[in-house]
């Protein structure tokens, strides 16, 4: 092959190289862009890998909160159904109880220190449907009881007032906008 002073590195390198190919070994090429081809594949196989569990994880979870927000959505209606039954109640409350003064406080006022009223006629929070006697027994009625009984419509008018609407919180849940504060809460 080569011998002399005047060979060089360079021809050293290719006359191996032509020995080994002529032999039937394979040779590397000189060019790099294999190594970075195979990287590159080899990157994306690991990326598309890790996407793929983390894309399962998020569905599993996405599921997890779907389940959960269900339980709070059904929580949430049941509770707007008591305050909406609170609602009705005070609103109930107030309008019998206005009844009961509209038609004693005359007779009180009159020469009338106490009356009579049937315990059907009279409601409260505690007994909204009546006062717990049952028809036929009577309660006696006097001035302090008449101002207990004004109390109440006061009372059950601020409950009424302070519970929401029926179907405001509703609509403003689907919207995602802020709750307006009850009158008289600030």
């Amino acid at each position: 092959m080569l011998t002399g002073s005047g060979a060089s590195v360079g021809g050293v390198v290719v006359n191996v190289l032509a020995g080994l190919v002529g032999a039937g070994v394979p040779v590397a090429a000189s060019d790099p862009n294999w190594f970075y081809s195979t990287l590159a594949q080899s990157t994306a196989a690991l990326v598309g890998l890790a996407g793929g569990f983390m894309v399962s994880r998020i569905l599993q979870q996405r599921t997890e909160i779907a389940n959960d927000r269900s339980v709070a959505k059904g929580e949430f209606e049941s509770l707007w159904g008591q305050i909406a039954e609170s609602r009705i109640l005070a609103a109930d409350v107030g309008q019998r109880a206005h009844g009961v003064i509209v038609e004693v406080e005359p007779l009180l006022s009159s020469d009338h220190n106490a009356v009579s009223l049937d315990t059907t006629r009279i409601c409260s929070f505690s007994h909204p449907g009546n006062w717990g006697a049952g028809p036929g027994v009577e309660v006696t009625l006097e001035d302090r009881d008449l101002q207990a009984l004004k109390e109440l419509v006061r009372a059950a008018e601020e409950f009424e007032t302070v519970l929401p609407g029926t179907q405001r919180p509703i609509s403003t849940a689907a919207t995602r906008q802020s709750w307006p504060r009850p009158p008289g809460s600030e």
